[in-house]
């Protein structure tokens, strides 16, 4: 899913669905780019589930042309929302 917070004041939009998600049980991971992720819904996802930074894999997600290739992506070593849920 994708999103930019607009209309969560209104219950609409990314954060909002991912809230009725959560309540109906379901396991929340956010995967964003943390400069453009929306404060409140890092904190939220955060709490709820896991909150992951696409910073810390910058290097398996971009590319420089003739200069890096991209590096191979795991997220094996993730923390994840089934382990969130065992926790609490």
């Amino acid at each position: 899913m994708t999103g930019d917070g607009k209309g969560y004041d209104d219950g609409l939009g990314f954060h909002a669905d991912l809230e009725r998600l959560a309540k109906a049980g379901w396991g929340i991971e956010v995967i964003a780019w943390d400069i453009a992720c929306k404060r409140t819904l890092k904190e939220w996802a955060s709490k709820v589930g896991v909150y992951v930074r696409l910073e810390d894999f910058y290097d398996s997600v971009t590319f420089l042309e003739g200069t890096r290739l991209v590096k191979p992506l795991s997220l094996i070593h993730r923390r994840t929302a089934s382990q969130v849920a065992l926790a609490t």
